[in-house]
């Protein structure tokens, strides 16, 4: 499967002194366990927080690349080929990480697992009856 570059710019990233550097800066515990991924850049599509990584993708001009604080850490943490590779919103039999605190912000590994799409559906449906 060919890599987005999205994926590509987290290959990149988890590398590069300055990009760590860079993550590493932005992390602010908090007294629940969450760590905050502190950044006023955000996807407008779903709110969460973006760290933009530049890199020279294969056959582009060298460009940033907005990618999902969450997983980066996850990939830091587990290793690039545990990430749940990037696929079409709400496929259902995909991977997606989860944040278990429910903070879109938490960077936290301890605070992050993989689902698929259907039972991350099936957690909000019972999370908005509750």
């Amino acid at each position: 499967m060919k890599l987005t570059y999205k994926d590509q710019a987290i290959r990149f990233g988890l590398t590069d002194p300055e990009t760590l550097k860079r993550f590493k800066s932005k992390l602010k515990p908090m007294p629940n366990g969450c760590i905050e991924f502190e950044s006023c850049a955000w996807d407008k599509r779903d709110l969460y927080r973006v760290f933009t990584i530049t890199f020279r993708a294969k056959g582009s001009n060298s460009h940033g690349h907005k990618v999902k604080p969450h997983r980066f850490a996850y990939a830091l943490a587990h290793g690039f080929d545990a990430l749940p590779k990037s696929h079409k919103r709400f496929d259902p039999d995909s991977g997606i990480i989860n944040h278990i605190c429910h903070n879109k912000r938490c960077v936290n590994v301890q605070h992050l697992n993989i689902l698929t799409g259907r039972e991350n559906l099936l957690k909000e449906n019972m999370k908005q009856n509750d």
